[in-house]
């Protein structure tokens, strides 16, 4: 019995393998390599990607608990509307103390955003780099030399880098699960202590898991980004090429990120089936894509 790898006879596996799965599974060695190599690449990908993201993480986690610094000294300078003998106050007072505590809101997300941006610009600023030096030497271009005062590279800053869209988004999300806690609280008639308590233990949280996430993402962002600018500075070069989706292939491919690796090569310009010229499709999104050159 033999088993054929493309032209090659592979009498080894033959003895261990039944013709019928190997008539199935049949597959050229050029494409096992080939597939080997893309994978490689991803593990590559996302060990600098994380490498980034466990460098920019603190400062990151920093942030939050500066900002955390601010929130507690607000909401003590109101630590007596956390009497513990009152219940709970009428609609009118509810209303009217969230509605101060949105405004006291206002000034520290006013006050906190330049160093927020500050914070995910170095992150981005890492990726950037990092994506398009390991795209180049992955395509063999050396030729093609990219750094932060490249057109593309300061195009990309002035568009994406900490975009008050991203940062609006953070401070968005710290700003309603802190409101969660004060309106459980006036809710109760729960003490100032135990309510700063909770916001102090809430914020734990933020500087480690959201701190993690927001480093991730962002690292994964702009790594992705690089490796795109170079590759159309390549493309202004005069090389063409063609890109794909890849996926970690496992069970946590989301449907949408598996059918953009389904959707093979495409031309650069090309967009994937999700709308995404490139990844990450969304936030943990552990996905990368590849370029190959086409031979005019």
């Amino acid at each position: 019995m033999e088993v054929l790898v493309g032209e090659t006879c592979c009498p080894v596996i033959a003895s261990a393998v039944r013709s019928d799965i190997c008539d199935t599974y049949m597959i050229t060695i050029q494409e096992a390599a080939q597939s080997l190599y893309y994978q490689t690449l991803g593990l590559q990908r996302r060990r600098a990607i994380n490498r980034i993201a466990r460098k920019r993480r603190p400062e990151i986690s920093r942030f939050f608990r500066m900002q955390e610094k601010l929130v507690l000294a607000a909401l003590k300078e109101r630590s007596h509307l956390f009497s513990e003998s009152f219940q709970k106050l009428t609609e009118n007072s509810t209303q009217f103390t969230l509605t101060n505590w949105l405004l006291a809101w206002d000034e520290i997300e006013a006050g906190t955003n330049a160093e927020l941006h500050s914070t995910l610009a170095k992150v981005e600023a890492d990726g950037l780099i990092k994506g398009a030096s390991t795209t180049i030497a992955d395509v063999g271009t050396a030729n093609i030399a990219f750094d932060l005062s490249n057109p593309r590279a300061v195009a990309w800053f002035s568009e994406h880098a900490g975009s008050v869209k991203y940062i609006k988004g953070i401070q968005t999300t710290t700003q309603n699960q802190i409101k969660t806690i004060l309106t459980h609280s006036i809710d109760t008639g729960q003490s100032y202590n135990k309510t700063a308590k909770i916001i102090s233990e809430k914020f734990t949280g933020f500087s480690r898991q959201r701190a993690q996430t927001i480093a991730v993402h962002e690292s994964a962002q702009a790594f992705e980004s690089g490796g795109y600018l170079a590759e159309q500075q390549m493309i202004d070069a005069g090389l063409v090429l063609e890109k794909a989706w890849r996926d970690s292939g496992d069970e946590l491919v989301t449907p949408e990120c598996q059918e953009n690796s389904d959707a093979g090569w495409l031309p650069f310009d090309g967009v994937f089936p999700s709308g995404h010229l490139h990844p990450p499709r969304f936030p943990g999104c552990r996905c990368w894509h590849i370029t190959r050159r086409v031979p005019k």
